[in-house]
C-alpha cells in the first residue's frame, strides 16, 4: 500500500470479502511492514503486527532493528547459557 487512500481502499475490501464469503482475516496473527517511499512510517496499519517474521527471521527496513532483533537476542541468549 502505498498511500492512506490505498490503505482505506484495501480495508474496505477486506470488510467487503468478509461479508461475501462469511471469513474474516485474524488481524492478530497478520503482520505488515511498509515498503517503497513509505519504508521509514512507523504508523501501524490496520492494527497488523510489525515486524514480520519469516521462517524465524525479522524483517524490518531498519538495519539496526533488524540486528537487534536476529543478532543481539540470540547472542545474549547463548552467553547466558554459557556464563560467559
Amino acid at each position: 500500500m502505498k498511500d492512506e487512500e490505498s490503505i482505506k481502499v484495501f480495508s474496505d475490501a477486506l470488510k467487503s470479502y468478509e461479508k461475501v464469503s462469511g471469513l474474516k482475516i485474524n488481524i492478530s496473527k497478520s503482520e505488515s511492514m511498509w515498503i517503497g517511499a513509505s519504508r521509514n512510517c512507523k504508523r501501524e496499519v490496520l492494527g497488523l503486527k510489525r515486524p514480520i517474521k519469516c521462517f524465524g527471521v525479522y524483517l524490518t527496513n531498519d538495519y539496526d532493528e533488524f540486528i537487534k532483533l536476529n543478532y543481539k537476542q540470540r547472542l545474549k541468549k547463548m552467553e547466558d547459557t554459557a556464563n560467559w
